[in-house]
Order: structure tokens, then C-alpha cells, then sequence
């Protein structure tokens, strides 16, 4: 089971806010050639879903899950600034 950090799902709910004008919006990952992809999305039926502080901020579909396994996500701040990583 994917596991997201704490500071991770604050980066999520961070990104969210930027839709405050839509309360359904949520984060969605997806990959795709070997690239993982985030972009507002809706949940879904089927979608694992994740909360932060009540609200969910994340959803994966099935496929995604399972690809995932046992990863977690988190985030990383270097230089460049703060990104969201999938770590093992």
C-alpha cells in the first residue's frame, strides 16, 4: 500500500489551494512511460484515496496503486526548490 508523509500531503493541500474556487479538486498521479505525472483531477469511482488534516489531497487509480506497491511519497527540498518523490 502506498504510504503518503505528512509534509507531503501539506505540498498537496499548498497545491490545492491554488483551486479554492473548486472543493472537489484533488491531486492525481499518474505514470506514465516511466514518468510520474500530478494533475488536479476529481476522485473516481475505483480511486485509492488519501487524506490530510480531513481532506482528501491525493488519488490513485487502481492501475497506479498496484504499480506503486509498497512506495512512499514524500517531499524532498533542495536548491531547486521542493518536489514531491516516490521513495521506497
Amino acid at each position: 500500500m502506498v504510504t503518503l508523509t505528512y509534509t507531503a500531503g501539506e505540498h498537496m493541500a499548498y497545491m490545492l489551494s491554488e483551486h479554492q474556487d473548486r472543493d472537489d479538486v484533488v491531486v492525481r498521479i499518474k505514470l506514465t512511460k516511466g514518468d510520474v505525472e500530478m494533475q488536479p483531477d476529481k476522485i473516481r469511482l475505483g480511486d485509492e484515496t488519501f487524506d490530510h488534516n480531513g481532506n482528501v489531497v491525493l488519488v490513485l487509480d487502481q492501475q497506479t496503486s498496484q504499480l506503486l506497491g509498497n512506495k512512499t511519497i514524500d517531499l524532498m527540498t533542495d536548491d531547486e526548490g521542493s518536489h514531491l518523490i516516490i521513495k521506497d
